[in-house]
């Protein structure tokens, strides 16, 4: 019984340490006039090293909002997050219709939970 507890802390520890495969994001977009957005939006996330870099990756996604909120993952589609580095820091971007949305928001570590 204790090789097998063992392995899996092991296992566990080494899935951790390989970084995140996808990355949850929630946002809530506004018209020019301050209104909220509704139904369905076409979206592409993007992660940056820098807040005006060239993006490190891309994703397209297509998102339901109410009352302008939306929530989505970035991850499989087009960033491999696998090939990122977390210990730098990073940005996440939004564009909608090809138009870029500001500001970016720089990325920060939140306690894992297992």
């Amino acid at each position: 019984m204790r090789i097998a507890l063992g392995l899996a802390a092991t296992l566990l520890a080494t899935t951790a340490a390989a970084g995140p495969t996808t990355l949850r994001h929630q946002g809530r977009l506004l018209d020019p006039a301050g209104g909220a957005i509704e139904g369905r939006r076409d979206l592409t996330l993007s992660l940056y090293a820098d807040a005006s870099d060239t993006p490190l990756c891309s994703e397209d996604r297509t998102v339901s909002m109410s009352d302008g909120y939306y929530a989505t993952e970035l991850g499989g589609q087009g960033c491999d997050l696998a090939g990122i580095d977390f210990q730098q820091s990073l940005w996440i971007g939004a564009a909608i219709v090809g138009q870029p949305l500001e500001p970016r928001t720089e990325l920060f570590a939140v306690p894992v939970a297992l």
